[in-house]
């Protein structure tokens, strides 16, 4: 009987050694898996990080061009604006132009004397002749 006391002893010393060696492996294991997910955790925030900065260079580079394009069309609007002024005082002048010349014409046609009429269309040098 106490052979088999101490074999039984021997059996449950033997369990007790490889259930410490599996708990020695379950710590280490768990030591590494906890080392493997803060350096998951570290180039989480690393990526997070960068891909944040990345976002906000990009819209600072979309803002920066929006102002450039703004810039520019302000500019050609002013441009066009400008030209269009021109274009109404041109048009203003030879209007002006115009009226003068129909008035000139409205008056000459309603002299009497056709000679003089053809003098009149012949220019001031005309009475040299």
């Amino acid at each position: 009987m106490q052979d088999a006391v101490v074999r039984e002893t021997a059996a449950l010393e033997s369990e007790l050694l490889i259930l410490e060696e599996q708990r020695r492996q379950l710590l280490a294991s768990k030591q590494c898996l906890e080392q493997h997910r803060q350096q998951v955790d570290s180039t989480h925030e690393l990526t997070k990080k960068t891909i944040k900065e990345k976002i906000q260079a990009i819209h600072h580079n979309i803002d920066a061009k929006e102002c450039e394009l703004l810039d520019q069309i302000h500019k050609i609007e002013q441009a066009k604006q400008n030209q269009l002024e021109e274009q109404a005082e041109d048009l203003q002048t030879i209007q002006t132009a115009l009226s003068s010349c129909i008035d000139v014409l409205d008056d000459t046609l309603e002299i009497a004397d056709p000679y003089a009429f053809l003098e009149a269309a012949a220019g001031p040098n005309s009475q040299d002749r």
